[in-house]
């Protein structure tokens, strides 16, 4: 039986402030002390919310070993708390999306269709929600080729993110994922540079607020700019980057 819960909020809260910083190794060290506490007090499900804290993060250090490790558990700890709903389906669509970072496409494929049956009818159709997992599951459908699929899917995240407040963030990071598709199956540049052109509109977009988040966004897009040959942007996001880090 659970006997004690962890601090989550606090955790949570101290987490955010290490992330808005940059300072990824206070925030690994936290991450990692919780996760090891909550096993010790048997607070299974404080234990489930650190470790879908450390799937996202996993994929920002690149900790290949740490990040799969914590996707089976956390899939285990599904099952023993039987948790279902949207609450199931974001950790599912946070596991697969794991996987497919770490070079397993084809065995996230079954974990998104779980997260989307439990999203489907739980979840509004404009939900932001919907939105990452759109462009998550479109990634995962183009590494295994499933290029069309993978098409229509970032159609229906950009479809989703248009709508929600300050989501013209994530319509940047999916326009700059379809440059990329576009890139893979051969289309022409100019497909490409239009894609570059509008995720630069929107990260440009001065309604956005430039906190921790928007310089995460900056830091990630920056490099699909300097791999098409736009150096001068590359550099402008991640000075905007530097600058909002340095800051808080």
């Amino acid at each position: 039986m659970e006997n004690h819960r962890i601090p989550i909020e606090s955790i949570i809260s101290k987490l955010d402030m290490y992330l808005n910083r940059e300072d990824y190794a206070s925030a690994h060290r936290l991450l990692l002390y919780w996760k090891d506490e909550s096993r010790n007090i048997n607070d299974l499900r404080g234990e489930l919310e650190i470790l879908n804290e450390l799937l996202g993060f996993s994929r920002r250090i690149n900790d290949k070993e740490g990040g799969l490790s914590a996707v089976w558990r956390c899939f285990e700890l599904i099952e023993i708390l039987n948790i279902s709903g949207t609450t199931a389906g974001t950790i599912y669509l946070n596991g697969a999306t794991t996987l497919k970072c770490f070079g397993q496409p084809q065995e996230s494929i079954p974990y998104y269709e779980k997260a989307y049956q439990c999203f489907e009818g739980n979840l509004p159709k404009d939900d932001k929600l919907w939105g990452g997992f759109f462009n998550n599951y479109a990634l995962a459908l183009a590494d295994v080729g499933r290029y069309d699929d993978a098409i229509d899917r970032y159609q229906e995240a950009i479809d989703v993110m248009s709508c929600v407040e300050n989501g013209h963030l994530e319509v940047a990071v999916t326009l700059m994922n379809i440059a990329e598709l576009f890139e893979r199956i051969g289309d022409s540049n100019h497909l490409i540079d239009q894609s570059l052109e509008q995720a630069l509109y929107y990260l440009n977009d001065s309604s956005l607020p430039r906190n921790g988040y928007y310089a995460f966004v900056c830091r990630k897009c920056a490099p699909t700019f300097g791999h098409f040959g736009w150096f001068q942007v590359e550099r402008e996001l991640n000075e905007r980057a530097d600058r909002i880090y340095e800051g808080n």
